[in-house]
């Protein structure tokens, strides 16, 4: 996760950690989710987060891959780019960013 913004929609300090992170290997049924912790590098609660939450034209992104094997045993990817709505409620599909959501 990450906040991004200005005319150029750069990375905003400390910007986006990009390196691959191992989780706990799991196995899901059909319909079932994991849910797992994301932990901000800074805190939430400082005059200058608050100020990118609420500023328009910059935006909290959540960016990443998932790899994973199905039940065929076939490895998969998933890739995601979203950006919090203006409700602040969902993460939705970047307009702009939206060749960034894949799967093969």
């Amino acid at each position: 996760m990450a906040y991004r913004g200005g005319f150029n929609e750069a990375w905003i300090a400390p910007g986006l950690d990009a390196e691959l992170k191992d989780i706990q290997p799991i196995t899901l049924m059909c319909g079932q989710r994991h849910v797992f912790t994301v932990t901000a590098k800074t805190p939430a609660g400082t005059d200058e987060a608050i100020f990118k939450s609420v500023w328009p034209g910059f935006q909290i992104c959540a960016v990443g891959i998932l790899r994973y094997r199905d039940g065929n045993g076939i490895s998969r990817h998933t890739g995601f780019f979203r950006v919090l709505d203006d409700e602040g409620v969902n993460f939705v599909v970047s307009e702009h960013d939206s060749e960034m959501e894949y799967q093969d």
